[in-house]
């Protein structure tokens, strides 16, 4: 069980670990669809590549609300950094249209969707997350301090998105 999973689970959400191939995001995609309805999930929380999964699951309405932590929006621009810890071909292979239909950036979203992300971040663009928050007023953005996705602020980053779930006000305190 993952860090972020028992945290959600201490935090009273019943959560559902997904496990996904990095490397083939069009099966990473239909699988989350598959799993959203077979356990009708109310909430999606996803992070990097599985923050972009979590978004596009609100986006076609399959979860009520979702909080994303620093997701790859925009698979047509994005690649990993070049760096051998990294060396992870997610969206190789996909043609243009695939890329379009799984890039939150570019789809309309049906339910509020939470982004918290770091300017900081050195493995997804910032300004993606901006760039999407402007678009679709059912996207918000909160600005967080620290690294890509974990580091010394990670437990803070999962309070922030389980109240953002909530829709209780969120502090970043």
């Amino acid at each position: 069980m993952s860090f972020a999973t028992a945290a959600a689970r201490e935090a009273g959400f019943r959560p559902l670990e997904v496990h996904y191939p990095i490397w083939d995001p069009l099966g990473a995609w239909r699988y989350a669809i598959q799993t959203a309805r077979r356990t009708h999930a109310r909430f999606a929380y996803g992070e990097s590549a599985g923050g972009t999964l979590a978004g596009r699951l609100a986006q076609v309405g399959l979860v009520e609300r979702a909080s994303l932590n620093a997701p790859i929006s925009d698979l047509f621009t994005w690649s990993f950094p070049e760096t051998p810890e990294l060396d992870l071909p997610w969206g190789w292979g996909m043609n243009m249209g695939d890329k379009l239909d799984l890039s939150p950036k570019f789809n309309d979203s049906l339910v509020p969707i939470d982004i918290i992300h770091s300017v900081d971040d050195v493995i997804v663009p910032f300004t993606d997350s901006v760039i999407w928050s402007e678009r679709d007023p059912l996207v918000s953005l909160r600005v967080v301090d620290g690294p890509h996705i974990a580091g010394p602020t990670y437990d803070r980053k999962l309070r922030l998105s389980f109240e953002l779930l909530r829709g209780q006000p969120a502090s970043w305190a």
